[in-house]
């Protein structure tokens, strides 16, 4: 079981390491350009994305509820902006999926 728990850990940390290097490296001087309204949306579902993966590492089940729920209006906000390119949208969308569904399991499984 524990191995479930620590699956989703690291499959979490490698998508908040991915999300922070694309944040630092597009996220950051893009807000200084005057169409910065759809990188400030982005922007703030990774935080929220985030925020649910920390709070995964107390509270499995109710982390990786908040997890899912974000990735998939993260998967749907993407597939909008990308003119319905599907693929870029489920590869955003299951990078934070994936661990909620995990952290989900193992949050039942523990009870």
């Amino acid at each position: 079981m524990k191995i479930i728990k620590w699956i989703a850990r690291i499959t979490g940390f490698l998508s908040v390491v991915f999300f922070l290097a694309f944040m630092i490296g597009e996220g950051i001087p893009g807000l200084s350009g005057e169409q910065n309204g759809q990188l400030i949306t982005i922007m703030s579902l990774l935080g929220i994305a985030v925020l649910g993966y920390i709070f995964a590492w107390f509270r499995e089940k109710e982390g990786g509820i908040i997890l899912i729920f974000i990735s998939v209006i993260m998967g749907l906000y993407l597939l909008y902006l990308s003119e319905n390119n599907v693929l870029a949208a489920i590869i955003y969308c299951l990078l934070f999926l994936i661990p909620g569904v995990l952290f989900l399991v193992y949050g039942y499984k523990k009870q």
